[in-house]
């Protein structure tokens, strides 16, 4: 009989990390140490864009809101904040399109394939879901500024408001390898031990799940990249202060390589180009300076 999931940590690396995700990797501690370095002037960058500019864009200007926001997307979802103000107040604008506001926010979510498909196998007791072929996890973090340009502005709690939504993004992807239960049989006793999921030694009938998302996270890699978006925004609310609206759009996501999804290669993607709808949650305050 099964004994109990264990770990077996002696046995774990059955695959070696310069191939889970089927490309050589050359001196990878010191190139894992860039990627840091990167991603902490990233966050300086964006405390000092969100400092400079949230004062000079935001709250200088007459109105301005922020809040937060969920997006699903083709490709994964994300959660994030946001930022936006006009120039002037609505009853003091003349060509409202004229006069966009600028916006700004920070998200971060998953990114995935809608190939990836969950199976299980029947054959181990207690066995948990996994996809096939999949071999990193990826997550992706996204500084994004752009410009809102108001078609009807909503001025009370009955109006709905609509304006177009454009923006760039930073995107900076991290994967690192899937972990799963494999199942060794022993002599006296047998179970399930965690390894980097490799489908070329490790076979669909012996695997009892994936393992915790957690496992191997040290092993990964970042990927930058590029992106775009456009949309159309839906504004309402029941109170003057709070505000709901709706974005759906297109948006685009490039990197400097393929993002490692899978373990063929030719199934994995480089660019992320997708439909999204974004709900946003935020609260709106009216200031006296003046532009």
């Amino acid at each position: 009989m099964l004994c109990s999931l264990m770990k077996d940590n002696s046995g774990s690396q059955s695959v070696n990390k310069r191939t889970w995700y089927m490309e050589p990797r050359i001196n990878a501690k010191n190139l894992f140490q860039r990627y840091l370095r990167s991603m902490r002037t990233w966050a300086v960058a964006v405390l000092l864009l969100i400092e400079v500019g949230y004062g000079k864009w935001v709250k200088a200007q007459g109105i301005h809101s922020a809040g937060l926001n969920v997006q699903g997307r083709q490709f994964g979802f994300d959660v994030g904040i946001w930022a936006h103000g006009n120039r002037k107040k609505p009853e003091l604008q003349a060509g409202l399109l004229r006069n966009p506001a600028r916006w700004g926010g920070f998200a971060i979510g998953v990114l995935r394939d809608p190939g990836e498909i969950l199976v299980i196998n029947d054959r181990l007791p207690g066995s948990k879901p996994f996809k096939l072929n999949k071999v990193s996890h990826t997550w992706m973090l996204q500084p994004q500024w752009g410009y809102l340009f108001v078609v009807s502005e909503r001025k009370s709690r009955t109006d709905l408001g609509f304006r177009l939504k454009t923006g760039i993004s930073l995107p900076m992807a991290y994967s690192w390898p899937v972990h799963v239960w494999y199942y060794k049989p022993n002599f006296l006793s047998d179970g399930y031990i965690d390894v980097a999921y490799n489908p070329a030694n490790h076979q669909p009938n012996q695997i009892g799940g994936t393992s915790s998302w957690s496992n191997g996270l040290k092993d990964g890699q970042w990927i930058p990249g590029i992106g775009s978006q456009v949309a159309m925004e839906f504004e309402w609310g029941n109170y003057r202060f709070i505000t709901n609206s709706l974005s759906i759009g297109f948006n685009a996501s490039a990197f400097i390589k393929k993002i490692p999804n899978w373990y063929d290669v030719s199934m994995n993607r480089q660019v992320f180009p997708s439909v999204f709808a974004t709900f946003a949650l935020g609260f709106i305050s009216e200031s006296n300076r003046k532009p």
